[in-house]
């Protein structure tokens, strides 16, 4: 409300030069993790991420404002996006240097995870994406009085985190992961 929308960005910037001195002076790899043994870089795949993701984000953000797929320019986008994520696919389960690995997802507990945890991502973020438009839109709320309507659930999730993580070394992942995600979909139904 008080500065500019470039403030919502440029905020970061310190946390996140802070953040990366940290890691870097903190975090090392164990001496016997190789990455990348061959030193080859997957371009083709780097440049099948790009341009599906890419064109994939582009096609979201304009399509509202150009009627979806009345447009041509959506149409187009939707083409590469298409070409683009289904070229990745392919890319990376046929190479020995790929980029983005898939090939964990042949492990079932791997690709349950990360199923659920997906989930989860959406039914969070377009809450958390929802939730400041609905009330800015329809309730006529400032952006101060939504950003402080969140404040709550933010202080919780980074008070959670820290007591998780603890939590996860001494009992595992899976039942603080059942107990969370069977209390979300809980809440999610009312």
């Amino acid at each position: 409300d008080n500065y500019s929308w470039h403030w919502c960005f440029l905020i970061n910037v310190p946390l996140g030069l802070l953040a990366a001195t940290l890691c870097a002076a903190n975090l090392a790899d164990p001496p016997h993790l190789v990455r990348n043994p061959t030193g080859r870089v997957d371009w083709p795949g780097i440049a099948f991420l790009v341009i599906g993701i890419g064109c994939l984000q582009t096609l979201l953000e304009r399509g509202n404002k150009k009627d979806w797929f009345e447009s041509g320019e959506i149409v187009l986008l939707a083409l590469a996006a298409l070409v683009g994520i289904v070229g990745l696919v392919l890319r990376e389960l046929t190479t020995d240097d790929p980029i983005v690995d898939l090939r964990v997802l042949a492990h079932r507990d791997f690709a349950v995870g990360w199923l659920f945890t997906a989930l989860g991502g959406l039914a969070l973020y377009g809450v958390i994406f929802l939730f400041p438009v609905y009330t800015q839109t329809l309730l006529g709320w400032t952006a101060w009085q939504s950003g402080l309507s969140s404040l709550p659930s933010s202080i919780t999730t980074a008070s959670t985190m820290a007591v998780r993580g603890n939590l996860i070394w001494g009992v595992g992942p899976r039942k603080p992961f059942l107990g969370g995600m069977g209390r979300m979909l809980f809440t999610l139904g009312y």
